[in-house]
C-alpha cells in the first residue's frame, strides 16, 4: 500500500554569483516517486544531484515550485493546516552531520524534550525520552549530557531518538551514516533495520554510497542533475544496470555487495547545469554511447519495475 508520493515535483534556486549576476539552478525537476509502507527507498546520485532537495520536498520542508506530495492518500498542497501539521508530525528527517542538527548549548534532554512539545505530547516526557533512548541503544544518563560529551554515533543515535519520538511513519535519512567511521556506520544501518522492524517505519534513504544503499534498500532510484533516470527493485539496478550513468557509479566504487564491474569513460568531470536549458539527454557529454538523438531529444522514463530514462538501454 502506497504512504507517501510525490507528483511531478520541481525546485529552481536563484545562485547568486556577484552583485550583478545571478543564474537559476534547477535543482529537481519533474520528479515523481512513489514509497509504500515499511519500504525502505534509496536515492543514489553524486554530490548536488538533486537528492537531499527531493527529500526536503516531499516533506514539504521547501515549497516545490511545481507538483504535489500526497501522505496516506492525503493531497497536502489542498489539505487544510491542520491536516498538514499532523502529516508533518508523521513525517520526520534525520540530517546528515549531528553536530550540525543539535544544539551544542541544549542538554540532551531539552532537545528531545522541544521534540515532544512540538507534537503536543501528552503523557510522562521523561519516562518517554528514556524509553526512546533505550530504543535506540543509548542508557538513561544521556539526557543530562551536552552533544559535545557523546561520540559521532551516539550524536546521530540522539538525531534517531528525536526522530521517533512523534510515532512517525515516515523518516527521511540524509546521508546518515556518511559522517561516521565505518565500524560505526555497520552499527547505524543495523538499528535503522531493526527500528523499521519493530516501529514499521518507512524510509527514504539518500546516500551516495553504493554499499550503503544496497545492503539497507528495498528499492532505489538514481539521479543525476534534478532527475531519475534509473529506478527499480535493488538487486536488480545494481547487477543489471540499464543506464550508463548506473554503470558508472557502479564502477567507480569498490565494494564487497555489488558482483559485477561496468567499465563506462567518465567523458567530462563537471556537470552542467545553469541557466541554460536542456534540450537532450543530460548526461550527454559523459555517455559513451551518446548519437545524435541524445543531443536532441530528451529520454523519458520509461519500463514497469525496472524504469530507465535512455534511448538505448
Amino acid at each position: 500500500m502506497e504512504l507517501i508520493r510525490g507528483d511531478n515535483l520541481s525546485k529552481t534556486y536563484n545562485l547568486k554569483l556577484s552583485l550583478t549576476k545571478s543564474i537559476k539552478v534547477k535543482a529537481v525537476e519533474n520528479v515523481s516517486i512513489s514509497i509504500s509502507k515499511n519500504e525502505v527507498f534509496g536515492l543514489v546520485g553524486e554530490s548536488g544531484s538533486g537528492k537531499s532537495t527531493l527529500g526536503r520536498l516531499i516533506l514539504l520542508m521547501e515549497k516545490p515550485d511545481s507538483g504535489r506530495v500526497f501522505f496516506n492518500g492525503v493531497d497536502l498542497s489542498k489539505a487544510k493546516k491542520d491536516e498538514v501539521k499532523e502529516a508533518r508530525r508523521k513525517m520526520q528527517i534525520v540530517f546528515q552531520n549531528p553536530d550540525l542538527s543539535l544544539d551544542p548549548r541544549m542538554k540532551i534532554y531539552d532537545t528531545l524534550k522541544e521534540a515532544l512539545e512540538c507534537c503536543k505530547y501528552k503523557g510522562n516526557i521523561t519516562e518517554r525520552i528514556k524509553a526512546v533512548l533505550e530504543e535506540v541503544g543509548l542508557s538513561s544518563e544521556t539526557i543530562n549530557m551536552f552533544p559535545h560529551h557523546l561520540s559521532g554515533g551516539m550524536k546521530q543515535r540522539v538525531a534517531l531518538a528525536r526522530a521517533i519520538l512523534a510515532e512517525p511513519d515516515f523518516i527521511v535519512l540524509d546521508e546518515p551514516t556518511s559522517a561516521l567511521d565505518v565500524s560505526v556506520q555497520a552499527q547505524i544501518l543495523n538499528l535503522l533495520i531493526e527500528l523499521r522492524k519493530k516501529l514499521n517505519l518507512t524510509y527514504l534513504f539518500i546516500s551516495h554510497n553504493l554499499s550503503v544503499v544496497s545492503y539497507v534498500s528495498d528499492r532505489v532510484g538514481v539521479m543525476y542533475l534534478g532527475k531519475l533516470v534509473e529506478l527499480g527493485e535493488c538487486d536488480e539496478v545494481f547487477n543489471e544496470p540499464l543506464h550508463p550513468y548506473t554503470k558508472l557509479l557502479i564502477s567507480s566504487v569498490p565494494t564487497l555487495y555489488m558482483t559485477k564491474k561496468f567499465f563506462t569513460q567518465n567523458h567530462a568531470i563537471t556537470a552542467e547545469n545553469g541557466e541554460e536549458s536542456v534540450s537532450g539527454c543530460r548526461f550527454f557529454k559523459r555517455c559513451p554511447y551518446a548519437k545524435d538523438l541524445c543531443r536532441e531529444k530528451e529520454p523519458e522514463l520509461v519500463g514497469d519495475r525496472h524504469k530507465v530514462a535512455c534511448h538505448f538501454a
